[in-house]
């Protein structure tokens, strides 16, 4: 997958997706001056980006 796919695809800017590679979020593949991406690692790393689920989270009501 391109930078340009990928940015479209998970609707963010180029420039985030720069700063994920850099602070090593997202693993890509360089061929020669071309960025590619794995979808398989995207998913991965997207996921672990994850903060919480709804699931797991319960509101308590103290007055």
């Amino acid at each position: 997958m391109t930078e340009h796919e990928l940015t479209s695809h998970l609707k963010i800017c180029r420039r985030q997706l720069y700063n994920w590679r850099m602070a090593g979020l997202i693993p890509y593949f360089k061929m020669g001056k071309a960025v590619r991406f794995r979808v398989a690692d995207v998913s991965k790393a997207i996921e672990m980006m994850r903060v919480g689920s709804t699931e797991h989270i319960s509101f308590a009501v103290t007055r």
